[in-house]
C-alpha cells in the first residue's frame, strides 16, 4: 500500500510554533474596536460590563473567576485578589502577579509574549486610543493593583533567577569537584584480601596469579577512570593481603580472622573495617578472556571478588538465600562499592538482592 503523502506544515502554522506570527492569536482583541474605544473615552458612563472587559482585554467573569480560583486554590475571587494587590502586595504569589498582569488570561509565558506583540503591531494612533479608553473605564483600585502586580512579578523573577543561577554555579562546582568519599580519602585506601589454597600459586600457578593481579589492576582503573579525581584515587588504593590461606569453604574462618587482624588495630587507615574480600579459583577465571566470551545479556564483561561480611558468624543462609557475601565486579570494586561501603549506604544483603538482577554479579548499571 502506499504511503500517504507527507503534507507541509502551513506557513502560517509554521510561523506561530517559531513565535513569529503567534501575536495573530490574540488580534481579535484589537479587531472592529475603535468605535467602542472612542465611546468608552468620551462617555464612559454608557459602557456595559462586557464592553467595559473587551476594552480592558479581560476575559468573561466566569473565565476570570476560574483562572482567579485555580491561582489561589480556590480561596480568592477575582475582586478579593485585586484588593490583595492593592493592600498585600509583597505576598502576591508570582502565578498571581502573572493573571493581573496578563489581564487575568491564562497565559504561558511564550503566549504572554505573543499577547503584548500583539498590541505593540497596532498602529500608534489605535495604541493611544486604546490607552485612553483604558484610563477611563479603569478604576483606581485596578490601576494600583496592576502597577503592584507588576513591581513584585518583576522582583520575584530575578530572585528566581537568581536562585537558579546559584543552583546552576553549586551544580557546576560539584560536577567538576571529587565526590564527597574521595574528598575524604586520606593516604592510602581499599580492602583486605584473603585467597584460598587453591589459588597459591605453584610453579604454573605464580604467573596465573601474576595474569590475575594485572587483569584486575586494569578493571579497577577502569572504574575509576570517568570520576573526577579518581586518576589521583587509583594512585593510593591499596590492596591489603592478609597472610592466611584457607580453604573456599571455611568462610566463618576467614571472617574470624579478619575480626581479630581488625580489632587488633592491623588494618590501614583507609581500608574499610565492615567488608573482607576473598579470592577463589572460580573469582580468578572470571577475568579469563575465555569464561567473559559468553556474557550474560545486557551486562558487561567483568570479574569479580568475593565480598564477605565479616560480622555473619551463621552457618548457613538466611530465608532469602543470602549467606553473608556477594559477588562483586572489580570494575566498581574500587569506586561505587567502596562509596557504598564506606559511608554505610548500603549492606552487603542490599548488593545482593541487588547482584540477583545481573547474573549474580553486584555492579553498577551504566546502559
Amino acid at each position: 500500500m502506499p504511503l500517504p503523502p507527507i503534507l507541509p506544515t502551513p506557513s502560517h502554522e509554521l510561523g506561530r510554533i517559531l513565535g513569529v506570527t503567534g501575536y495573530k492569536d490574540f488580534a481579535y482583541e484589537f479587531e472592529g474596536k475603535d468605535e467602542l474605544w472612542t465611546r468608552a473615552t468620551s462617555d464612559p458612563a454608557s459602557i456595559s460590563d462586557d464592553e467595559r472587559r473587551a476594552v480592558l482585554r479581560r476575559p468573561s467573569a466566569e473565565t476570570e473567576e476560574a483562572n482567579v480560583k485555580r491561582v489561589t486554590d480556590g480561596c480568592l475571587t477575582c475582586a478579593q485578589l485585586i484588593t490583595k494587590a492593592v493592600t498585600e502586595p509583597d505576598s502576591l504569589s508570582a502565578e498571581e502577579c502573572d493573571l493581573i498582569t496578563n489581564d487575568f488570561h491564562d497565559l504561558t509565558s511564550g503566549q504572554s509574549l505573543d499577547r503584548t506583540q500583539a498590541h505593540l503591531k497596532i498602529s500608534d494612533a489605535r495604541y493611544d486610543a486604546l490607552f485612553n479608553a483604558q484610563q477611563a473605564v479603569r478604576s483606581q483600585e485596578e490601576v494600583a493593583a496592576e502597577a503592584n502586580a507588576n513591581r513584585v512579578g518583576i522582583a520575584l523573577a530575578a530572585a528566581a533567577s537568581e536562585a537558579q543561577e546559584a543552583e546552576k554555579k553549586a551544580l557546576d562546582i560539584r560536577l567538576l569537584s571529587p565526590p564527597d568519599w574521595i574528598q575524604r580519602l586520606n593516604g592510602e585506601w581499599g580492602f583486605a584480601f584473603y585467597r584460598c589454597k587453591e589459588t597459591a600459586p605453584g610453579n604454573e600457578g605464580y604467573w596465573r596469579w601474576i595474569e590475575y593481579l594485572e587483569a584486575v589492576k586494569k578493571d579497577t582503573q577502569n572504574g575509576l577512570h570517568y570520576v573526577v579525581g579518581g586518576s589521583e584515587a587509583f594512585a593510593t588504593r591499596q590492596l591489603q593481603f592478609i597472610d592466611m590461606i584457607g580453604s573456599e569453604k571455611e568462610t566463618l574462618e576467614y571472617r574470624q580472622n579478619f575480626r581479630t587482624f581488625r580489632d587488633m588495630g592491623l588494618c590501614g587507615a583507609g581500608i574499610l573495617k565492615n567488608t573482607l574480600l576473598l579470592i577463589t579459583p572460580e573469582s580468578m577465571d572470571s577475568s579469563a578472556q575465555d569464561y567473559n566470551a559468553t556474557p550474560h545479556p545486557r551486562q558487561y564483561r567483568r570479574s569479580w571478588v568475593w565480598a564477605l561480611d565479616p560480622d555473619w558468624k551463621s552457618l548457613h543462609c538466611d530465608d532469602d538465600g543470602y549467606e553473608g557475601k556477594v559477588k562483586v565486579s572489580w570494575s566498581h570494586l574500587y569506586s561505587w562499592f567502596y562509596m557504598v561501603r564506606s559511608e554505610g549506604r548500603l549492606t552487603l544483603k542490599d548488593l545482593w538482592r541487588k547482584s540477583q538482577e545481573s547474573a549474580g554479579v553486584w555492579s553498577v548499571g551504566l546502559d
